[in-house]
């Protein structure tokens, strides 16, 4: 039996056919349906593998209340401006948002049209690299979008376009589209991770020469802290599927986002622990996140380990920046914040972090990508000051990190969302993989420890893509 019945569309298609007649440009119809049977999100965004290959994104967040699955791009957004990408995105989402049809009576987060994307780290720093197909800024509107909220309803949000030339027929045409894509989500398939050819470390003598130039830098009072990132390359004899990556990384990164976004030939995955901004219902959040150790053994050395992060004056100074450069954000776009009294550890499965949360109450004409531009880069992933940092990391650093360390997230029609830091993650291009990984560095570092430090950083995506032994 159909899942989707094509009369669900049929008088909202009619009156998109109108409207666009009458402005003689495309209107979209959004239509919400509660599913009865609950969809595993990871084979609904596999089973859009060939229909929508190249136009995917699966979003799973931390506390896991919040499963987003798109396939399909029916209206994007993309820019090459520097600052002004984020305004140019908010335009286009604004005037997108008044040409759809639906009904928002009773809105659910995270359903109906839904804007997924992100930025460039740093749009002054770009190549025709690995990163090419990835502007500075790159957001779609999915036309399936399977959203299973913390009481694990499920609902898919259709979204479809209609032009002055369509007739109601597309109703039937998408109602068909999505019943073979949920009945592909039903069917199981087994997955293995193709062979590892070669782990390459990509210039770690350099880097770490990089590393001891920008202590000498901040040694002489040039600036008080930077962040300084480098890559492993990996190579496979067949080509690297996504959905098995985000299955490895769910299983093994249970208190991190895990995300994908698939765009044209490549897949940028990660387990990201670092929250940018969440905004619901008027209400921002922010995550501190900066100061990091590995783990011991066992519990015990991995609390002693704890205590030491806690206490020690690299650790507890670089967090301090990030904790300052985001509360004062907080303060200038919200009526009321609170920030936590002292940083807590946050344990992760390879590695700990000093966690300090923020929140506040957005000023009602602050929206989520208001947050978004403002807080991009904190000091936890770029430096301090900033503007000298980012001038450094130009300078010292060989790489475009594209969308690593970079803000990427959704957000709804009610401006609900969530942005996190692209961390802990990899582009995945055919049989290449390439993981990014940075470091915190200040007056009192060590290249060594450093480099040691980002090995860390890498291990969760090399777990998940059988680079290392669990």
């Amino acid at each position: 039996m159909a899942v989707a019945q094509p009369t669900i569309f049929t008088a909202k298609a009619h009156d998109a056919i109108q409207m666009a007649k009458q402005k003689n440009e495309p209107f979209f119809v959004s239509e919400i349906i509660k599913l009865h049977d609950l969809v595993d999100p990871k084979s609904f965004y596999r089973a859009g593998q060939v229909a929508f290959q190249g136009e995917r994104f699966y979003w799973n967040n931390a506390d896991k209340t919040i499963h987003l699955v798109g396939l399909g791009n029916i209206f994007s957004i993309q820019s090459d401006e520097g600052h002004g990408r984020f305004a140019d995105v908010e335009k286009e989402w604004t005037k997108f948002k008044g040409r759809v049809i639906a009904n928002r009576e009773e809105s659910i987060e995270g359903t109906g049209p839904v804007l997924f994307g992100g930025f460039s780290f740093d749009p002054r720093k770009r190549e025709e690299g690995i990163w090419s197909s990835f502007p500075n800024a790159l957001f779609f509107v999915p036309q399936f979008l399977l959203t299973i909220d913390d009481n694990h309803d499920a609902y898919v949000s259709v979204t479809f376009m209609c032009t002055p030339d369509d007739d109601i027929s597309i109703a039937t045409k998408i109602s068909n589209q999505l019943d073979k894509v949920l009945e592909n989500a039903k069917v199981s398939m087994s997955i293995q991770m193709p062979s590892l050819v070669s782990n390459t470390e990509v210039a770690p003598i350099e880097w770490k020469d990089s590393v001891a130039e920008a202590i000498k830098r901040m040694q002489n009072k040039e600036l008080e802290k930077v962040v300084l990132a480098r890559t492993l390359q990996l190579d496979y004899k067949k080509p690297v599927d996504d959905s098995m990556v985000i299955t490895s990384l769910e299983q093994e990164q249970t208190d991190s986002y895990i995300f994908s976004f698939n765009w044209g030939e490549s897949s940028f995955v990660g387990a990201t622990p670092e929250r940018l901004v969440l905004k619901t219902n008027g209400q921002a959040r922010s995550t501190c996140l900066a100061g990091s150790i590995g783990i011991g053994e066992n519990e015990e050395e991995t609390n002693t380990l704890a205590h030491w992060l806690l206490h020690d004056e690299k650790n507890t100074e670089e967090h301090q920046y990030v904790v300052q450069h985001i509360s004062n954000t907080f303060e200038k776009l919200c009526a009321k914040v609170e920030v936590d009294e002292k940083p807590r550890v946050l344990k992760m499965r390879h590695i700990q972090h000093l966690f300090t949360g923020v929140k506040g109450e957005a000023l009602h004409h602050v929206s989520l990508l208001d947050f978004v531009e403002s807080l991009h880069p904190t000091p936890a992933l770029g430096g301090t000051p900033r503007n000298k940092a980012l001038q450094l990391i130009r300078d010292l650093e060989p790489l475009d990190r594209g969308f690593y360390a970079a803000p990427l997230g959704w957000c709804d029609f009610e401006d609900n969302g969530e942005f996190v830091v692209g961390l802990r993650s990899g582009l995945i291009q055919g049989n290449i993989v390439t993981l990014f990984a940075g470091c915190g560095v200040v007056a009192s570092s060590d290249p060594e420890k450093e480099f040691e430090e980002t090995s860390i950083k890498f291990k969760p995506m090399l777990t998940a893509l059988g680079g290392m032994e669990n």
